[in-house]
């Protein structure tokens, strides 16, 4: 019995070592998961930068599209551009984190692809800016002369970055449903509403867009409907976050 005693004992001090790598690890990984969080987190606020600019002296013009306060010159133009570029490049290094979360698929990679074109698209419509005349290139690429308008380039080069943008993010957040959809203990409970308002946001816009063509008098729902969209893509930012908090699968590939 005393022998006994004695080996259990001799076993204690290496259980002890066991139990204090295990207690690192798990301490290890609360870390990580609340780092990503939080990084998803702040990412999507600096996205939805309007909501800082209520935070700037001076009228909000919502009726205007959040491009046209990000021109330089409007009061809040570099708050909004820097803001756009740090979401971007937050959400950039989630990446490899999304994609050691999710299992091996082509849908995979059009998660971690369209989230990239987003933050590529983002920073590129931080650094191409609509011209200063909101008018400049509405009717065209090409001056009355027959030369190209430099104007209508940069709003083209912006117009389409942007779109880069949205269209990544939205194609991202799809792709997360059609890889998890047949995986139920995978599946997060959220993923399905959060992807329902992703798309209602996209709805939304494209919506507001048809009726302020039609009644062009109407131009505050195209600035509210845009706003709206950009809480639908945050909300993605944030769940983009809570899927690179997630433990990394165990094969890789």
């Amino acid at each position: 019995m005393l022998q006994d005693d004695a080996l259990r004992g001799a076993r204690v001090p290496g259980t002890g070592v066991l139990a204090r790598c295990r207690s690192a690890a798990r301490a290890v990984l609360t870390s990580r998961r609340t780092l990503h969080l939080a990084t998803g987190a702040v990412a999507a606020v600096l996205y939805s930068n309007f909501l800082i600019d209520l935070l700037v002296p001076g009228p909000h013009e919502w009726a205007q599209q959040v491009s046209v306060l990000e021109i330089p010159g409007h009061r809040s133009a570099l708050l909004l551009r820097t803001t756009d570029v740090l979401a971007a490049l937050l959400v950039l290094a989630q990446l490899p984190a999304v994609r050691a979360a999710l299992p091996v698929s082509r849908w995979r990679r059009l998660v971690v692809g369209g989230a990239a074109a987003f933050a590529a698209g983002g920073i590129l419509a931080a650094i191409v800016t609509l011209p200063a005349d909101p008018l400049t290139g509405t009717d065209g690429l090409l001056t009355t002369a027959g030369a190209l308008d430099p104007g209508a380039l940069r709003r083209t080069a912006h117009n389409g970055t942007s779109i880069l943008s949205v269209g990544g993010m939205v194609a991202s957040a799809g792709a997360a449903w059609m890889l998890l959809r047949r995986r139920p203990l995978e599946r997060p409970r959220w993923l399905g509403p959060l992807v329902a308002v992703v798309a209602a946001g996209c709805a939304v816009e494209l919506g507001a867009d048809l009726v302020v063509a039609l009644r062009p008098q109407w131009q505050l729902l195209d600035g509210l409907s845009q706003r709206a969209q950009m809480l639908t893509l945050s909300a993605w930012v944030v769940g983009l976050g809570a899927i690179a908090a997630r433990p990394p699968r165990a094969v890789e590939s």
